[in-house]
């Protein structure tokens, strides 16, 4: 379950919120990137995530490695921390490997 948010722009996708926040992510990802937060929502356990195999669930390094993070495309992804079956401090982000 998603406990919370790290940005406004994360928050309205996740919420179909049209906003200013929101429109710093291309408009034709936003239904993409729904279902993304829609299946970190309903996860219990973070394996859960590795399907699809798009989603590319992997651990990040570095600065953010308390940070999880899968794909929305080749540019956008999302961020979170898992702790006991919630993600935390959910973001969509320019994340490039």
């Amino acid at each position: 379950m998603i406990i919370n948010f790290q940005d406004k722009l994360t928050e309205d996708v996740f919420n179909g919120v049209s906003s200013r926040y929101s429109r710093k992510l291309p408009s034709e990802l936003h239904k993409k990137a729904q279902r993304k937060l829609d299946m970190i929502h309903a996860a219990t356990i973070i394996d859960t995530l590795k399907i699809p195999p798009s989603n590319k669930l992997s651990k990040l390094t570095g600065n953010l490695s308390e940070f999880w993070r899968i794909k929305i495309d080749k540019q956008w992804a999302v961020i979170f921390r898992w702790e006991n079956g919630n993600a935390y401090d959910v973001c969509i982000l320019d994340y490039h490997d």
